[in-house]
Protein backbone atom coordinates (compact mmCIF):
# COMPACT_ATOMS: atom_id res chain seq x y z
CA UNK A 1 0.00 0.00 0.00
CA UNK A 2 2.73 2.43 1.31
CA UNK A 3 4.74 1.73 -2.49
CA UNK A 4 1.09 2.37 -4.57
CA UNK A 5 1.07 5.77 -2.61
CA UNK A 6 4.48 6.49 -3.65
CA UNK A 7 3.74 5.71 -7.09
CA UNK A 8 0.83 7.88 -6.75
CA UNK A 9 2.43 10.72 -5.09
CA UNK A 10 5.37 10.26 -7.64
CA UNK A 11 2.52 10.57 -10.35
CA UNK A 12 1.11 13.70 -9.31
CA UNK A 13 4.20 15.67 -8.36
CA UNK A 14 5.04 14.60 -12.54
CA UNK A 15 1.56 16.28 -13.67
CA UNK A 16 2.63 19.33 -11.25
CA UNK A 17 5.67 19.32 -13.02
CA UNK A 18 4.36 18.93 -16.29
CA UNK A 19 2.07 21.62 -16.14
CA UNK A 20 4.48 24.18 -14.66
CA UNK A 21 6.53 23.54 -17.40
CA UNK A 22 3.68 24.05 -20.27
CA UNK A 23 2.63 27.00 -18.55
CA UNK A 24 6.32 28.44 -18.24
CA UNK A 25 5.92 29.79 -21.77
CA UNK A 26 3.92 32.77 -23.01
CA UNK A 27 2.57 32.74 -26.19
CA UNK A 28 2.19 36.01 -28.56
CA UNK A 29 1.32 35.91 -32.68
CA UNK A 30 1.99 37.38 -35.77
CA UNK A 31 -1.24 37.58 -38.09
CA UNK A 32 -0.14 38.72 -41.33
CA UNK A 33 -0.68 37.61 -45.62
CA UNK A 34 1.79 34.43 -46.05
CA UNK A 35 0.07 33.64 -48.94
CA UNK A 36 -1.37 35.83 -52.04
CA UNK A 37 0.33 38.88 -53.77
CA UNK A 38 1.24 40.45 -50.18
CA UNK A 39 3.09 37.50 -49.16
CA UNK A 40 6.29 39.21 -49.08
CA UNK A 41 5.19 41.35 -46.80
CA UNK A 42 3.84 39.10 -44.53
CA UNK A 43 7.10 37.21 -44.03
CA UNK A 44 9.00 40.36 -43.57
CA UNK A 45 6.72 40.97 -40.63
CA UNK A 46 7.24 37.02 -39.49
CA UNK A 47 11.15 37.21 -39.14
CA UNK A 48 11.01 40.58 -37.36
CA UNK A 49 8.78 38.92 -34.65
CA UNK A 50 11.22 36.27 -34.65
CA UNK A 51 14.14 38.47 -34.28
CA UNK A 52 12.30 39.93 -31.21
CA UNK A 53 11.69 36.39 -30.04
CA UNK A 54 14.94 34.56 -30.08
CA UNK A 55 16.59 38.11 -28.69
CA UNK A 56 14.04 37.41 -25.69
CA UNK A 57 14.23 34.43 -25.30
CA UNK A 58 18.39 34.35 -25.71
CA UNK A 59 18.29 36.81 -22.92
CA UNK A 60 16.09 34.42 -20.45
CA UNK A 61 12.57 35.08 -21.74
CA UNK A 62 10.37 37.38 -20.03
CA UNK A 63 9.47 37.41 -16.41
CA UNK A 64 11.00 34.07 -16.15
CA UNK A 65 8.95 32.42 -19.29
CA UNK A 66 10.08 31.74 -22.55
CA UNK A 67 7.78 33.24 -25.22
CA UNK A 68 6.36 31.25 -27.83
CA UNK A 69 5.63 32.69 -31.31
CA UNK A 70 2.14 31.33 -33.25
CA UNK A 71 2.00 32.16 -36.79
CA UNK A 72 -1.27 32.87 -38.07
CA UNK A 73 -2.18 33.59 -41.87
CA UNK A 74 -5.02 36.70 -42.55
CA UNK A 75 -4.67 36.75 -46.25
CA UNK A 76 -4.36 40.57 -46.51
CA UNK A 77 -8.39 40.22 -46.68
CA UNK A 78 -10.82 41.43 -43.63
CA UNK A 79 -12.98 38.89 -43.12
CA UNK A 80 -9.70 36.49 -43.07
CA UNK A 81 -8.60 38.05 -40.80
CA UNK A 82 -11.31 38.90 -38.60
CA UNK A 83 -11.63 34.91 -38.21
CA UNK A 84 -8.26 35.06 -38.04
CA UNK A 85 -8.15 37.11 -35.10
CA UNK A 86 -11.26 35.16 -33.12
CA UNK A 87 -9.03 31.83 -33.40
CA UNK A 88 -6.11 33.91 -31.98
CA UNK A 89 -7.92 35.18 -29.37
CA UNK A 90 -9.26 31.29 -28.75
CA UNK A 91 -5.84 29.94 -28.31
CA UNK A 92 -5.13 32.76 -25.14
CA UNK A 93 -2.49 34.78 -27.12
CA UNK A 94 -1.19 37.30 -24.72
CA UNK A 95 -0.18 39.75 -27.78
CA UNK A 96 -0.32 39.95 -31.40
CA UNK A 97 1.97 41.76 -33.82
CA UNK A 98 0.54 42.02 -37.82
CA UNK A 99 -2.04 42.62 -39.77
CA UNK A 100 -0.29 44.79 -41.83
CA UNK A 101 -3.21 45.99 -44.35
CA UNK A 102 -5.14 47.98 -43.29
CA UNK A 103 -8.49 46.55 -44.41
CA UNK A 104 -7.54 43.29 -42.42
CA UNK A 105 -6.19 45.54 -39.57
CA UNK A 106 -9.52 47.65 -39.11
CA UNK A 107 -11.96 44.39 -39.32
CA UNK A 108 -9.34 42.49 -37.10
CA UNK A 109 -9.01 45.33 -34.00
CA UNK A 110 -12.38 44.91 -32.83
CA UNK A 111 -11.97 41.39 -32.34
CA UNK A 112 -9.05 41.51 -30.29
CA UNK A 113 -10.86 44.52 -27.91
CA UNK A 114 -13.56 42.45 -27.07
CA UNK A 115 -11.23 39.44 -26.62
CA UNK A 116 -8.94 41.65 -24.52
CA UNK A 117 -5.81 41.05 -26.13
CA UNK A 118 -2.89 43.78 -27.40
CA UNK A 119 -2.88 44.65 -30.96
CA UNK A 120 0.14 46.51 -32.26
CA UNK A 121 -0.16 46.79 -35.83
CA UNK A 122 3.29 47.15 -38.18
CA UNK A 123 2.69 49.50 -41.55
CA UNK A 124 -0.98 50.59 -41.53
CA UNK A 125 -1.51 54.10 -42.24
CA UNK A 126 -5.08 54.27 -42.72
CA UNK A 127 -6.53 56.50 -40.02
CA UNK A 128 -9.12 54.36 -39.55
CA UNK A 129 -7.55 51.84 -37.08
CA UNK A 130 -7.06 54.48 -34.57
CA UNK A 131 -9.54 57.01 -35.22
CA UNK A 132 -12.42 55.04 -34.53
CA UNK A 133 -10.19 52.92 -31.72
CA UNK A 134 -12.08 49.48 -31.00
CA UNK A 135 -10.39 49.85 -27.55
CA UNK A 136 -7.28 51.10 -25.33
CA UNK A 137 -5.51 47.69 -26.29
CA UNK A 138 -5.31 48.74 -30.17
CA UNK A 139 -1.80 50.21 -31.15
CA UNK A 140 -0.18 51.57 -34.53
CA UNK A 141 3.14 51.48 -35.12
CA UNK A 142 3.32 53.62 -38.42
CA UNK A 143 2.41 56.88 -39.73
CA UNK A 144 -0.90 57.70 -40.52
CA UNK A 145 -2.07 58.88 -44.33
CA UNK A 146 -4.17 61.81 -43.32
CA UNK A 147 -1.15 63.84 -41.50
CA UNK A 148 0.53 65.31 -44.47
CA UNK A 149 -0.97 68.67 -44.21
CA UNK A 150 1.00 68.42 -41.01
CA UNK A 151 4.53 67.62 -42.55
CA UNK A 152 3.47 70.17 -44.92
CA UNK A 153 3.35 72.85 -42.61
CA UNK A 154 6.21 72.04 -41.13
CA UNK A 155 8.36 72.33 -43.86
CA UNK A 156 6.97 75.67 -45.36
CA UNK A 157 7.02 77.41 -42.29
CA UNK A 158 10.73 76.43 -42.00
CA UNK A 159 11.72 77.56 -45.63
CA UNK A 160 9.69 81.01 -45.52
CA UNK A 161 9.31 81.99 -41.62
CA UNK A 162 7.82 85.64 -42.82
CA UNK A 163 4.78 83.90 -43.95
CA UNK A 164 5.08 84.54 -47.94
CA UNK A 165 3.68 80.56 -48.65
CA UNK A 166 1.56 79.86 -52.01
CA UNK A 167 -0.91 77.18 -51.51
CA UNK A 168 -2.31 75.87 -55.10
CA UNK A 169 -4.56 73.03 -55.30
CA UNK A 170 -6.17 71.72 -58.88
CA UNK A 171 -9.53 71.55 -57.49
CA UNK A 172 -10.18 67.79 -57.09
CA UNK A 173 -11.02 66.53 -53.66
CA UNK A 174 -7.72 65.04 -52.31
CA UNK A 175 -6.09 67.77 -53.44
CA UNK A 176 -8.29 70.78 -52.17
CA UNK A 177 -8.57 68.79 -48.71
CA UNK A 178 -4.78 69.03 -48.39
CA UNK A 179 -4.19 72.42 -49.54
CA UNK A 180 -6.51 73.54 -46.47
CA UNK A 181 -5.68 71.36 -44.07
CA UNK A 182 -2.11 72.74 -44.79
CA UNK A 183 -3.79 76.42 -44.31
CA UNK A 184 -5.08 75.36 -41.40
CA UNK A 185 -2.29 74.25 -39.56
CA UNK A 186 -0.13 77.02 -40.74
CA UNK A 187 -2.87 79.65 -39.17
CA UNK A 188 -2.87 77.41 -35.79
CA UNK A 189 1.00 77.68 -35.64
CA UNK A 190 0.65 81.60 -36.31
CA UNK A 191 1.47 81.35 -39.68
CA UNK A 192 -0.59 83.61 -42.51
CA UNK A 193 -0.03 82.06 -45.70
CA UNK A 194 -0.88 83.96 -49.04
CA UNK A 195 -4.85 83.33 -50.68
CA UNK A 196 -5.56 79.98 -51.82
CA UNK A 197 -4.69 79.62 -55.23
CA UNK A 198 -6.37 77.16 -57.71
CA UNK A 199 -6.35 75.50 -61.18
CA UNK A 200 -8.31 73.58 -63.27
CA UNK A 201 -7.15 70.74 -64.21
CA UNK A 202 -6.24 69.76 -67.94
CA UNK A 203 -5.52 73.16 -69.17
CA UNK A 204 -2.13 74.39 -70.89
CA UNK A 205 -1.33 77.69 -70.06
CA UNK A 206 -0.93 78.52 -65.94
CA UNK A 207 0.56 81.54 -66.71
CA UNK A 208 -1.87 83.50 -64.32
CA UNK A 209 -0.51 81.52 -61.50
CA UNK A 210 2.67 82.52 -62.00
CA UNK A 211 1.85 86.20 -62.08
CA UNK A 212 0.37 85.76 -58.62
CA UNK A 213 3.30 84.30 -57.10
CA UNK A 214 5.02 87.31 -58.12
CA UNK A 215 2.93 89.70 -57.38
CA UNK A 216 2.74 87.80 -54.33
CA UNK A 217 6.39 87.56 -53.85
CA UNK A 218 6.11 84.57 -52.66
CA UNK A 219 8.84 82.58 -51.29
CA UNK A 220 7.60 78.49 -51.35
CA UNK A 221 5.10 77.17 -53.24
CA UNK A 222 2.96 73.91 -51.82
CA UNK A 223 1.26 72.33 -55.11
CA UNK A 224 -1.36 70.08 -53.99
CA UNK A 225 -2.49 68.34 -57.16
CA UNK A 226 -0.70 65.43 -59.56
CA UNK A 227 2.58 65.39 -62.04
CA UNK A 228 0.70 66.86 -65.63
CA UNK A 229 -0.47 70.25 -63.63
CA UNK A 230 3.07 70.44 -61.34
CA UNK A 231 5.28 69.92 -64.65
CA UNK A 232 3.34 73.17 -66.22
CA UNK A 233 3.53 74.84 -62.85
CA UNK A 234 6.98 74.27 -62.34
CA UNK A 235 8.22 75.03 -65.78
CA UNK A 236 6.45 78.62 -65.93
CA UNK A 237 8.26 79.61 -62.48
CA UNK A 238 11.19 78.78 -63.82
CA UNK A 239 10.52 80.39 -66.97
CA UNK A 240 9.53 83.74 -65.23
CA UNK A 241 13.52 83.47 -63.27
CA UNK A 242 11.14 82.97 -60.33
CA UNK A 243 13.39 81.44 -57.47
CA UNK A 244 10.86 79.91 -55.59
CA UNK A 245 11.01 77.29 -53.94
CA UNK A 246 8.27 73.95 -54.49
CA UNK A 247 6.70 71.21 -52.00
CA UNK A 248 4.61 68.71 -53.45
CA UNK A 249 2.16 66.36 -52.50
CA UNK A 250 3.04 62.40 -52.49
CA UNK A 251 1.53 62.32 -55.79
CA UNK A 252 3.98 63.92 -57.63
CA UNK A 253 6.51 61.30 -55.91
CA UNK A 254 6.54 59.21 -59.07
CA UNK A 255 9.05 58.44 -61.53
CA UNK A 256 7.21 60.44 -64.20
CA UNK A 257 8.26 64.02 -62.33
CA UNK A 258 11.26 63.09 -61.92
CA UNK A 259 12.57 64.95 -64.66
CA UNK A 260 11.09 68.43 -63.38
CA UNK A 261 12.54 67.68 -59.83
CA UNK A 262 16.09 66.79 -61.47
CA UNK A 263 16.10 70.20 -63.33
CA UNK A 264 14.94 72.29 -60.30
CA UNK A 265 17.45 70.53 -58.45
CA UNK A 266 17.11 71.89 -54.50
CA UNK A 267 14.50 74.33 -55.10
CA UNK A 268 12.04 71.16 -55.28
CA UNK A 269 10.94 68.90 -53.25
CA UNK A 270 8.13 66.16 -52.96
CA UNK A 271 6.28 64.45 -49.40
CA UNK A 272 6.81 60.96 -49.05
CA UNK A 273 5.87 58.67 -46.59
CA UNK A 274 8.03 57.83 -43.87
CA UNK A 275 8.25 54.18 -42.33
CA UNK A 276 10.72 52.34 -40.89
CA UNK A 277 10.93 49.03 -43.48
CA UNK A 278 8.05 46.74 -42.13
CA UNK A 279 10.44 43.70 -40.18
CA UNK A 280 11.61 46.39 -38.29
CA UNK A 281 8.22 48.05 -37.52
CA UNK A 282 7.06 44.32 -36.56
CA UNK A 283 10.15 43.63 -34.14
CA UNK A 284 9.75 47.01 -32.79
CA UNK A 285 6.22 46.06 -31.82
CA UNK A 286 6.95 42.90 -30.39
CA UNK A 287 10.13 44.66 -28.57
CA UNK A 288 7.78 47.15 -27.62
CA UNK A 289 5.62 44.97 -25.69
CA UNK A 290 7.74 43.26 -23.84
CA UNK A 291 8.44 46.47 -22.68
CA UNK A 292 4.96 47.16 -21.56
CA UNK A 293 5.36 43.81 -19.50
CA UNK A 294 8.20 44.70 -17.83
CA UNK A 295 7.04 47.81 -17.19
CA UNK A 296 3.68 46.63 -15.62
CA UNK A 297 5.68 43.30 -14.18
CA UNK A 298 2.33 41.61 -15.27
CA UNK A 299 1.21 39.95 -18.56
CA UNK A 300 -2.77 41.45 -17.92
CA UNK A 301 -3.43 43.48 -21.36
CA UNK A 302 -5.03 45.97 -19.27
CA UNK A 303 -1.65 46.70 -17.11
CA UNK A 304 0.52 46.74 -20.82
CA UNK A 305 -1.79 48.56 -22.14
CA UNK A 306 -1.93 51.27 -19.81
CA UNK A 307 2.34 51.47 -19.66
CA UNK A 308 2.72 51.54 -23.16
CA UNK A 309 -0.08 54.55 -23.26
CA UNK A 310 1.49 56.41 -20.21
CA UNK A 311 5.19 55.77 -20.79
CA UNK A 312 5.62 54.39 -24.63
CA UNK A 313 8.51 51.84 -24.81
CA UNK A 314 12.22 51.33 -25.51
CA UNK A 315 12.87 49.10 -28.31
CA UNK A 316 16.12 47.98 -30.42
CA UNK A 317 15.11 48.35 -33.75
CA UNK A 318 13.33 52.24 -33.61
CA UNK A 319 15.12 53.18 -30.17
CA UNK A 320 12.20 54.71 -27.76
CA UNK A 321 8.69 55.05 -29.09
CA UNK A 322 5.85 56.69 -27.60
CA UNK A 323 2.09 56.74 -27.93
CA UNK A 324 -0.74 59.52 -28.14
CA UNK A 325 -4.19 59.36 -27.00
CA UNK A 326 -5.41 56.95 -30.19
CA UNK A 327 -2.72 54.87 -29.86
CA UNK A 328 -0.48 56.26 -32.71
CA UNK A 329 2.78 56.08 -32.37
CA UNK A 330 4.62 59.26 -32.54
CA UNK A 331 6.47 58.92 -35.69
CA UNK A 332 6.93 61.09 -38.75
CA UNK A 333 4.26 60.32 -41.15
CA UNK A 334 5.21 62.11 -44.24
CA UNK A 335 8.69 63.95 -44.92
CA UNK A 336 10.36 65.82 -47.66
CA UNK A 337 12.25 64.09 -50.31
CA UNK A 338 14.32 65.09 -53.21
CA UNK A 339 15.30 62.91 -56.65
CA UNK A 340 18.29 61.95 -56.47
CA UNK A 341 18.69 60.42 -59.90
CA UNK A 342 17.48 56.67 -59.10
CA UNK A 343 14.90 57.34 -56.96
CA UNK A 344 13.27 59.88 -54.47
CA UNK A 345 15.32 60.46 -51.03
CA UNK A 346 14.21 61.52 -48.20
CA UNK A 347 16.07 64.96 -47.34
CA UNK A 348 15.84 67.86 -44.93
Amino acid sequence: MTRRLAWIAAGLLLAVVGCRGAAAEIVIAVAAPLTGPHQATGEAVRAGAERAVRALNDAGGLRGERVGLSVEDDGCESVKAAATAKAIVEKGAAFVVGHPCSGAAIAAAPVYAAGNVVLIAPGVRHPALTESRAGGAVFRLAGRDDRQGEAAAQWLARMAPNGRIALLHDRTRYARALAEDTARRLKAAGVAPLPMLSIVAGRQDYSAITRRLKDGSADVLFIAGYPSEARLVVDDLKRAGLGTRVLGTDSLATPEFADVAAANGERLRVLLARDPEIGALAQAAVEAWADGVRQANSFKPEDVSAALARNGAQTNALGPISFDEKGDARIISFGPAAWNGTSWEPRD
